[in-house]
């Protein structure tokens, strides 16, 4: 009811009928997935490994997650179905299988691994199987996010020195940097529209939730000091960004509103909650 009642205000529908995914640490040594309603109530655990369970990700129609999981020591990527209850390990190389993104589609990843030696992206379909590597440098690269379109990737590199955010060309594989005067980047994460890319950057001894357009202009800050807040993600109506913030003390997961600039705490329990992720319902 909430939603059509902002559709018939707005013309666009709200975030009601999402929910959020993230990682908390129930004891000093694991983190598991959970998910829980957008005002914190209902969390239930996914996963139940006993091990670092990180960087959830939910395919855009919200039937699957993609994890990664130290269950196995190393740390391995996931692939979760919450319609059937499987989960299954796709990709297992030698070091890092990591920060995985979804495709619009659905249907194929963009992954870190580091299995050639410095982390590099590469394209993996769901069942595992690496379809191209995107990135040839010498530094590391991260943490990527899937423009809407399917036509860009942004990720973390450091490649230059520092920590920069990277634009991918994925027909071109040709790759330019975004907000050059900001050093040290990281978690970003494209609007539902593609007209702006969220992301943490460090500036002046704590990390701040800032946005800026997809052609690199328009820098705006958000956050502004409040502790250390990281891992946002743009809420499918452009409206929120979920993100994680030490503000309270504790790490936990709280909502900004981009335009009123409010922030509202999500998380309930005592525990460090972090990198939340938004699923469609």
């Amino acid at each position: 009811m909430a939603n059509d009642i902002l559709e018939r205000l707005t013309g666009e529908r709200g975030a009601f009928d999402y929910q959020l995914v993230f990682s908390r640490k129930p004891t000093p040594r694991t983190k598991e997935v959970y998910m829980m309603d957008i005002d914190g109530a209902g969390a239930v655990a996914l996963t139940r490994n006993g091990s670092l369970n990180l960087f959830p990700a939910v395919s855009p129609d919200g039937t699957r997650i993609a994890f990664t999981s130290y269950r196995h020591d190393n740390p391995d990527l996931y692939l979760m179905s919450l319609a059937k209850g499987t989960l299954v390990r796709i990709l297992s190389h030698p070091g890092l299988n990591t920060t995985p993104a979804f495709y619009p589609d659905g249907r194929r990843l963009v992954v870190a691994l580091t299995k050639d030696g410095n982390a590099e992206l590469y394209e993996a379909d769901l069942a595992g199987r690496l379809l191209r590597r995107l990135t040839h440098s010498f530094g590391e690269d991260i943490s990527p996010t899937v423009s809407p379109d399917g036509g860009k990737v942004v990720f973390v590199s450091d490649r230059a020195g520092g920590l920069g955010l990277y634009e991918l060309n994925l027909e071109t594989l040709e790759t330019r940097r975004l907000v050059p005067d900001m050093s040290y980047c990281t978690d970003p994460n494209y609007s539902p529209k593609g007209d702006r890319i969220v992301f943490s950057a460090r500036q002046g001894g704590t990390f701040d939730i800032y946005s800026v357009q997809a052609n690199g202009g328009g820098l705006l800050r958000h956050t502004f000091g409040e502790g250390r807040n990281e891992h946002p993600a743009v809420s499918p109506d452009g409206r929120l960004v979920a993100f994680d913030s030490t503000r309270g003390g504790v790490r936990q997961v709280y909502l900004l509103n981009l335009k009123t600039g409010d922030v509202t705490r999500v998380s309930r329990s005592r525990n460090e909650e972090s990198q939340p992720a938004w699923r469609k319902r």
